[in-house]
């Protein structure tokens, strides 16, 4: 939180100057422990510390604080902000919920509270809302958006929690199985586990056209892209979407990854598949290792085409040169002294009889 005061009025009183702080008290609650950082204009003048020693006694209370959010931000976005604090070693975030529960019904905002505890992973505030006495939230509020954003967030226990909840637990693939996706994308195995291997309702390993395949590829999780391939039933194909996972895992130069989906056993990326987009990323990005291995996963050397070969080489050329005049034909580039990136030129340079009209 930052909040800058001008205190070059003599007569301005503290409470006066203490105001702008107030007003900007939810934020507080983002980044707890760190120093509130206050810029006073007199220099001799002791607002700052007032202003510090203000913040530290609300944080350090939960009910005054709770009390401050409900004055500045009303009772139900009070709620939202308690729940919504980031983990702290000064502020006890559980009396600071159950503070601001005392104005605000626990499911208001349609359960937003709830889901705000979920994401921050905190078991103990998940339950008590949940079995809070009057006006609880459904553990599927907010169309299971508390399940979603759990899972994202690799909070096993809370997704557990949410899953076996005695009445309107959340689906496992629920969104067509977004928090799969999330789960994959973050680099959470055991969340991943957890929900390919529910009860019921479990999503599928190859959900939304494998996008839990492309995110977690592209993340660079061999062992969740390898769990994927690997699952039992209903297992995403190494090349969905067309190749998506191979052409952006190339850009990342994740070589692992990129390895592990061109060898795969079966239904395996081409090489050059998406007019071989995956070269001209990693040519651009400066990844040598990818470059060099897909080149040799390239199964017929005519399909290094002088066109694929065009596109990646001028990709590189945009990346160090800012000027359309300077991007000429192929055969000029040499001409211009361009500055490509001379790991991946070594590279080309190795495979340039594969190229009819390699510059090099």
């Amino acid at each position: 939180m930052y909040a800058k005061i001008d205190c070059r009025m003599d007569r301005i009183s503290h409470l006066d100057c203490i105001a702008p702080i107030l007003i900007e008290a939810g934020s507080w609650l983002q980044h707890p422990d760190q120093k509130n950082n206050v810029e006073v204009k007199h220099p001799t003048w002791s607002c700052l510390d007032v202003c510090r020693r203000w913040r530290d006694c609300m944080l350090d209370q939960p009910t005054c604080m709770a009390d401050l959010l409900r004055v500045v931000h009303g009772p139900e976005e009070a709620l939202v902000r308690a729940a919504s604090c980031a983990a702290s070693k000064r502020v006890d975030r559980l009396a600071l919920l159950k503070a601001a529960l005392k104005t605000a019904r626990a499911d208001c905002k349609n359960g937003l509270a709830l889901v705000k505890v979920a994401a921050n992973g905190d078991e103990t505030m998940v339950r008590l809302l949940l079995e809070w006495k009057e006006h609880a939230p459904r553990a599927n509020c907010r169309d299971d958006e508390a399940l979603v954003r759990a899972a994202g967030g690799g909070h096993e226990a809370v997704v557990r929690l949410l899953l076996e909840w005695k009445e309107h637990a959340p689906r496992a693939d629920c969104w067509v199985g977004e928090a799969l996706v999330r789960a994959a994308g973050g680099g959470h195995e055991a969340v991943f586990r957890l929900l390919l291997d529910w009860r019921e309702h479990a999503p599928r390993a190859d959900c939304q056209d494998g996008d839990a395949l492309v995110r977690a590829a592209v993340e660079g999780h061999e062992a969740i892209v390898r769990l994927l391939l690997n699952w039992r039933e209903h297992a995403p194909r190494a090349d969905c979407q067309f190749g998506d996972a191979l052409v952006l895992v190339a850009e990342k130069g994740h070589g692992n990854v990129v390895q592990l989906l061109l060898d795969w056993k079966e239904h395996a990326p081409r090489a050059y598949c998406q007019d071989g987009m995956a070269l001209v990323w990693a040519a651009m990005h400066g990844h040598e290792a990818t470059v060099h291995l897909l080149l040799k996963h390239f199964e017929l050397p005519q399909l290094l085409t002088a066109e694929v070969t065009d596109v990646a080489l001028r990709t590189l050329a945009k990346n160090v040169v800012s000027t359309a005049e300077a991007i000429g034909p192929i055969h000029s580039w040499a001409d211009h002294g361009l500055r490509i990136n001379l790991a991946v030129k070594s590279v080309l340079r190795k495979y340039s009889k594969w190229i009819a009209a390699s510059p090099f």
